[in-house]
């Protein structure tokens, strides 16, 4: 797929799922994959089912593990608490859909009341739309039971949704205040980033922060370069390294000049929400919770929309900030009217960030031993490497 998704044969695109699923499970119509197909498929093979108790609270971890497309995550009739992103407690507040981007994690708490039913559904929607992603199937059902009813024809859930989710965005910023506060420090240096889609000299799309494209060589490992002193790399652009040297906090203004919705991730650091918003950045830095920002690993970056984040350097090494998402979308603009793009970091949407080299620790001996090994293998054979590398 991954392969497809990065090539030029336009009857491969886009790769849309088949279904989307909770906890491993939904119904599927078999009569719906494309005639001649071989694959295995057991229709209504049913869905995921949770035990509740009426009158207690019950706390859910959500994580969207999908390739593509942003879940819109409810349970009918209820609101949901949310009282961590990303593993960061935040002050509890409350929604009625969660937004969960390629990769995003949200805690949530829901109370069961006096219940007057013995079953409720669970949903989480892929709804699709131009940028958010889509899938054959969007909506993944499973059934909440409460106390000791049972699956039979009188508890299969009736309930209905009263959410209509719309937009790709996240909740806003001002809502998600840490539990424990944090002051960001005056940024040492700032960096401005674009992100775009071209169409290279091969005939490949590719995605570029900057005017650069990411391509990894196994055969170099960043962490290990860095690690002995080697930390610029002016042969290599593709690598996309961008050295911060001693400095102890980076601002970054990422300005999104595609349609696509970007769920951006870092490695290493919780960001600093600082600002997001559709359209062009203003040029001003209107912090939203100036003094307790939004911290997160994962945000979402809205199509032609911009991001102001912030990092504290204080772990020491070189940490991918990449796209997660496979969102597609057709018919933009001139330069995508006969293409689907999918699988963004797959083409090339990631930088590294090179933080305080100079304190970088020295690599376990056991990783040198295997990167020998990798050198032996690639210099006897031919690595195909599909995509970008990651």
């Amino acid at each position: 797929i991954v392969e497809y998704t990065v090539g030029t044969d336009m009857t491969k695109l886009p790769p849309v799922s088949d279904n989307n699923l909770i906890n491993g499970r939904n119904n599927f119509d078999c009569s719906t994959l494309p005639k001649g197909s071989n694959l295995t498929c057991t229709p209504n093979a049913g869905f995921s089912k949770f035990m509740f108790q009426k009158g207690k609270s019950h706390r859910l971890r959500l994580v969207n593990t999908g390739a593509d497309g942003v879940q819109k995550f409810s349970i009918d009739g209820h609101n949901l608490t949310i009282i961590a992103q990303d593993m960061v407690p935040v002050k509890p507040y409350n929604v009625s859909v969660v937004t969960l981007g390629v990769a995003q994690r949200t805690d949530v708490v829901v109370y069961m009341s006096d219940e007057e039913w013995d079953a409720i559904w669970m949903r989480a929607e892929i709804f699709g739309g131009v940028t958010c992603g889509g899938s054959s199937a969007g909506l993944a059902l499973a059934a909440i039971y409460f106390d000791n009813a049972t699956e039979t024809a009188s508890t299969i859930p009736t309930t209905t949704s009263e959410v209509e989710p719309t937009g790709c965005a996240n909740d806003h910023i001002g809502l998600a205040e840490p539990e424990y506060s944090i002051l960001p420090s005056n940024p040492t240096f700032t960096e401005y980033l674009a992100i775009t889609l071209t169409l290279n000299e091969t005939g490949h799309f590719e995605w570029q922060i900057n005017g650069q494209t990411f391509r990894a060589n196994f055969n170099y490992p960043l962490l290990q370069l860095a690690s002995q002193g080697n930390t610029s790399y002016p042969n290599d652009p593709e690598w996309n390294v961008y050295n911060y040297g001693q400095n102890q906090s980076m601002r970054y203004v990422i300005q999104n000049e595609t349609p696509f919705t970007h769920p951006f991730h870092i490695h290493g650091h919780n960001m600093y929400i600082l600002d997001e918003g559709p359209g062009p950045w203003n040029g001003t830095y209107d912090m939203v919770n100036r003094y307790n920002p939004s911290r997160r690993d994962t945000q979402i970056i809205q199509g032609f929309g911009y991001l102001v984040m912030q990092i504290e350097a204080d772990n020491p090494g070189v940490w991918p900030f990449h796209c997660h998402g496979t969102l597609p979308l057709e018919n933009w603009s001139n330069i995508t009217d006969m293409i689907i793009v999918a699988w963004h970091l797959s083409g090339g949407l990631s930088i590294n960030i090179m933080s305080r080299p100079s304190d970088i620790p020295s690599i376990p001996d056991i990783m040198p031993q295997t990167c020998n090994d990798w050198d032996d293998y690639s210099a006897a054979n031919v690595v195909h490497q599909i995509d970008a590398g990651s």
